[in-house]
């Protein structure tokens, strides 16, 4: 498959039918996709080993569909230089068996090379109706349908692939991903996003995690459709928007989500809601290296207490909050205890902007009494950060932090 454009390419006037031919899906990029999956097809000898097969017995319908098929997935030109040997294999298979869904694609792969795209049509239709669980057949519907400029009848198509043939995804999952961020594709893809299509998980954990560019895309069409019931998928998508800067779509997002509160984005209280792992970086992230034993213990009124101890000379951030803090003067106050320590420890705590030029600034270190911080109109979203030193001698450093406060003045 071709590498893909960039971001700016990719706002082509037909947009899924030149998503497909820059995904290499013409008739030859539809054979080699078919061929890179056809250990999936077939488990029987004369599927194996057609050759063989026809050995023992020249009219094996199966036998004859699949060496026909392996001819054309040979090579991108057998279609058109052996179009008479593979259309005369084809023909022979259909003579034998009727009902025969690969030998009508592959037919129909021949006609289109002999310029009869009408022909083709038909017997791809015809294919079709027999059997939906040919990828190859739905890959030639997917890219008819899109040079025609017909949005729903495409993504149909994509529906009707995934749905029937686990080997689709790794195909089709990279073109539908790069073309979310078109207007009319993500109208289209909201109707199975809202039915809650059977490959719609697989699909939202391919755009978290292996193509992210149209992520903020993507929750845009969760937003206005409806949630994936995957806490883990939810997650995921929520960590990675906040990974690539999109505090926007961060706060529009969560707010959808089943157990969000809206006082956790501009909160730094330690109870329940605020310290729920399933909407970090949102809520409180308890992260360690491993120097470190860290964690939220039960405290009075519903509320928790973090404790954290480091063994010596490690040095790590150990707590970590995203804030959406309107921009003015605020004053940040902890109530935190070091119940051991050894020399040269510490326990610093630091806001850093997440989207603009706010450096990373102490606002306070165990024996302060706290300090005063401007947030500047061009920062929209900050990092509240715990880290701790944990000295030099053997001891260690064992901290408990009760609470800690961002007030606006």
């Amino acid at each position: 498959m071709s590498r893909r454009p960039s971001r700016s390419a990719r706002r082509p006037a037909l947009p899924l039918g030149l998503w497909l031919r820059l995904g290499g899906f013409t008739l030859g990029g539809a054979v080699l996709a078919y061929a890179a999956f056809a250990n999936a097809y077939g488990s029987v000898t004369q599927s194996r080993n057609p050759l063989a097969a026809l050995r023992f017995n020249k009219s094996n319908a199966v036998a004859l569909a699949v060496h026909a098929d392996r001819l054309v997935m040979g090579s991108p030109s057998a279609v058109t230089e052996d179009r008479g040997e593979i259309a005369d294999l084809a023909g022979r298979s259909l003579d034998d068996q009727a009902i025969n869904p690969r030998a009508l694609r592959v037919l129909a792969f021949t006609e289109e090379a002999a310029g009869n795209k009408a022909k083709a049509r038909k017997l791809i239709l015809l294919s079709d109706r027999l059997s939906r669980r040919d990828l190859p057949t739905q890959l030639w519907l997917i890219e008819d349908s899109a040079a025609q400029g017909d949005v729903p009848a495409t993504l149909a198509r994509y529906d009707v692939a995934l749905r029937t043939d686990d080997s689709a995804g790794p195909v089709l999952y990279p073109i539908l991903a790069g073309a979310i961020d078109d207007p009319a594709i993500s109208a289209g893809l909201a109707k199975y996003v809202k039915q809650r299509a059977d490959w719609l998980p697989e699909f939202a954990d391919y755009v978290a995690h292996q193509q992210t560019d149209n992520l903020p895309a993507f929750a845009e069409i969760l937003i206005r459709t409806g949630r994936l019931n995957s806490a883990s998928l939810e997650s995921a998508i929520l960590a990675q928007l906040a990974e690539m800067g999109s505090f926007d779509v961060v706060r529009r997002y969560y707010a959808t989500l089943s157990g969000a509160s809206g006082a956790v984005l501009t909160s730094t209280d330690f109870d329940a809601a605020h310290i729920d792992p399933r909407f970090a970086p949102v809520t409180w992230r308890v992260q360690t290296g491993g120097d470190s034993s860290v964690g939220f213990e039960a405290s009075r009124g519903g509320k928790f207490r973090f404790h954290v101890s480091t063994s010596a000379n490690a040095r790590e951030e150990v707590l970590r909050k995203l804030l959406l803090l309107a921009p003015g003067r605020y004053q940040f106050t902890a109530r935190q205890t070091k119940t051991s320590s050894s020399e040269g420890s510490s326990a610093v705590w630091t806001l850093t902007c997440a989207d603009g030029p706010l450096r990373s600034t102490k606002l306070f270190e165990t024996g302060d009494t706290g300090t005063e911080v401007e947030i500047p109109a061009s920062c929209k979203a900050q990092y509240l950060g715990l880290t701790v030193n944990g000295g030099t001698d053997s001891t260690g450093t064992e901290l408990m932090v009760d609470e800690v406060r961002l007030r606006r003045l």
